[in-house]
């Protein structure tokens, strides 16, 4: 079996919130680009997510990690993103203020 069985709350605890929406998005089967796109971040950054994501779920491919994702899928509510945490969290003193 390729990379570990985590759920959403694990992912969480192992990925960075940006990785978890990079790889909401992975587990779609969005290439780098269509990534980096819907990110508005460069393709070279969504490379080093992926990178990171794939070192992090101990899959050797992007194909093996979607397949870990298939099986406990990344679920981001609409509402909620891990920026908008951040923000929240902000806001709430336990995080450094963010600046836009």
């Amino acid at each position: 079996m390729i990379g570990p069985l985590l759920g959403p709350l694990e992912y969480g605890s192992r990925l960075t919130s940006r990785e978890l929406e990079v790889a909401a998005l992975l587990q779609e089967g969005l290439s780098n680009k269509q990534i980096a796109n819907r990110l508005t971040i460069q393709m070279a950054t969504v490379k080093n997510h992926v990178h990171s994501i794939l070192a992090k779920l101990d899959a050797p491919t992007r194909t093996d990690a979607a397949a870990v994702l298939r099986r406990r899928p990344v679920e981001l509510a609409p509402a909620w993103t891990p920026r908008a945490a951040d923000h929240l969290a902000a806001a709430e003193g336990s995080i450094p203020a963010l600046r836009i």
